[in-house]
């Protein structure tokens, strides 16, 4: 089962993903939403996330595709959708 980071500052969005996630019980697991790609980044030290969806602009207008970077450089078997 693949653990599912959500990353994006809109709500709506996150509960978008989130059901599409929850529909699909059998394959992927919630491993949380959040709104900074920051955060993301630490996130991923300790959660076991196999797959990110990844806005490209978040809170704080960070860049998700510099924390995409970032990330793919620090754990290289995480799958992000940007």
């Amino acid at each position: 089962m693949t653990k599912v980071l959500i990353v994006d500052d809109e709500r709506m969005i996150q509960e978008l993903f989130t059901h599409y996630i929850s529909s699909a019980s059998d394959r992927y697991r919630l491993a949380g939403t959040i709104k900074s790609a920051a955060n993301a980044e630490l996130y991923c030290l300790n959660s076991g996330v196999g797959l990110i969806l990844m806005d490209i602009c978040t809170a704080g207008n960070e860049s998700g595709l510099l924390f995409t970077a970032k990330i793919k450089k620090a754990h290289p078997h995480i799958k992000i959708i940007i």
